[in-house]
């Protein structure tokens, strides 16, 4: 996992989405990371994104030992992405490198077979510059060095990041993607990350 500084031309993101479903994974904004898929009408679908430049969503399932469809699954938070490169395996498999562009909602899921679609709401960011967020910047700085230094060891890529990130949506991506947290937890961080 890798995460990218901001890039300042972001795509527009659609009103609706194909959603590749995760298991055990929730992506953030600005994090690079490879997915496996197995399902060949999504790999198709995946195809045809990437051939378009197209961006897909990403959408963490609820439990993992359940499957999808149904939706109800699904967790109704994810991430837009652009699909970076598809590498084809040897058994109508693939893996898929994507770059996290930016939270959505589920309106709706308006299709499930063969694979799924939903209408989706941008999320936008609502923390803005001040002395308090200033200050609670520094201290998720902070916190992350602590943490590295008592367990798991950041990248130095991401210590140098992390002394040069102005943006709080930025710095949320940053902390949310490194702690280790349970699923239900890391989701509860991509909603609320960035709302004050």
């Amino acid at each position: 996992m890798l995460i990218q500084p901001a890039k300042p031309d972001k795509p527009e993101i659609p009103d609706t989405l194909f959603i590749l479903p995760l298991k055990e994974i929730v992506v953030f904004p600005t994090m690079v990371v490879s997915v496996y898929v197995k399902n060949t009408d999504y790999i198709k679908q995946i195809n045809e994104k990437h051939k378009n430049n197209e961006l897909i969503g990403l959408v963490t399932y609820k439990n993992p030992d359940k499957s999808v469809p149904p939706v109800d699954n699904l967790y109704k938070i994810g991430t837009a992405c652009r699909i970076v490169q598809i590498i084809k395996g040897q058994q109508n498999d693939a893996m898929i490198l994507v770059d996290g562009v930016d939270r959505f909602e589920v309106n709706e899921f308006t299709k499930e077979n063969p694979y799924i679609e939903a209408k989706i709401q941008t999320i936008k960011p609502t923390l803005e510059k001040s002395e308090e967020g200033d200050a609670l910047a520094l201290e998720i700085r902070q916190l992350l060095q602590t943490t590295a230094s008592l367990g798991k060891p950041l990248p130095d890529e991401v210590i140098i990041n992390l002394q040069n990130i102005t943006d709080y949506e930025e710095l949320c991506n940053l902390a949310c993607s490194y702690i280790t947290l349970p699923i239900p937890e890391k989701q509860f961080c991509l909603k609320f990350a960035i709302q004050e």
